[in-house]
């Protein structure tokens, strides 16, 4: 059985960029792109507390590619 008996959504597999992150829940990745660089962040909860942390593009490409809603800004 997988996951929680009172429905408690699970942590992310040791193999999974979120476990690896430390990760509890990884809500979203947010890309910003500002002129020429651009900086990732992702969104989620660590031991019931919401944090954001940086990551590299290649850490949220890999994210995204495993299912996590991707947010794409362009600053002014």
């Amino acid at each position: 059985m997988r996951g929680h008996p009172h429905g408690r959504p699970s942590a992310p597999g040791l193999n999974s960029r979120a476990g690896q992150l430390g990760f509890r829940r990884v809500d979203f990745v947010r890309v910003v792109r500002e002129g020429d660089r651009g900086a990732c962040e992702v969104h989620g909860v660590v031991h019931r507390l919401p944090v954001v942390r940086p990551v590299s593009l290649h850490t949220a490409s890999a994210l995204a590619a495993q299912g996590v809603p991707l947010v794409i800004r362009e600053s002014l």
